[in-house]
C-alpha cells in the first residue's frame, strides 16, 4: 500500500488550525426550560415537511405568530397546525384551547411553537436505498 502524500498535506493544513466553537444546544434552544421534543410516529405532518421518525423541538413559552407551525394536543396525540388568523386561542383555566375551522380535529390544546426539527440520516439513507432498488428493477 502506498502512502498518499496529498492526504497528509491536507491534514497538516488543519492540524493546528482553530475552528470556531459551535454549541448545538444554543442554536436549537433545547436547553431552554420551556423546550421539549417529541418523535413523530406517523406521516400526518408531511404537508409541513415533517416525516415519520423526525424529532420536533418545540417551545411552550413563545406566542405563535401567523405562519408559525404550532403543536396541538388532540385526541391523545400531537398534531401540527399552521397558525392562521382564524385559529383562535381561548384560555381555559391553565390550558389554552385552540380552535381551527380548517382541521378535521377542530379543537385542541396549545402545546408549543415548532422551533426546529431533526431528521435521522439513517432514514434518509434507507429512502435513497429503496429508490435505487426500485429504479434498478425498471
Amino acid at each position: 500500500m502506498t502512502e498518499n502524500k496529498d492526504f497528509y498535506k491536507f491534514i497538516e493544513k488543519f492540524k493546528n488550525k482553530k475552528f470556531p466553537t459551535f454549541d448545538l444546544n444554543t442554536y436549537l434552544e433545547v436547553n431552554n426550560p420551556y423546550s421539549f421534543c417529541f418523535r413523530v410516529s406517523d406521516d400526518s405532518m408531511l404537508k409541513f415537511g415533517i416525516q415519520k421518525g423526525d424529532i420536533v423541538v418545540c417551545r411552550h413559552d413563545l406566542e405563535p405568530k401567523k405562519g408559525d407551525l404550532i403543536v396541538i394536543y388532540v385526541n391523545g396525540g400531537m398534531k401540527v397546525w399552521k397558525k392562521e388568523d382564524d385559529i383562535q386561542p381561548i384560555l381555559i383555566e391553565y390550558c389554552i384551547k385552540v380552535t381551527n375551522p380548517r382541521s378535521s380535529d377542530p379543537e385542541g390544546y396549545f402545546v408549543g411553537v415548532v422551533c426546529s426539527m431533526f431528521r435521522s440520516v439513517m432514514k434518509l439513507h434507507e429512502k435513497i436505498k429503496k429508490r435505487r432498488e426500485i429504479s434498478s428493477r425498471k
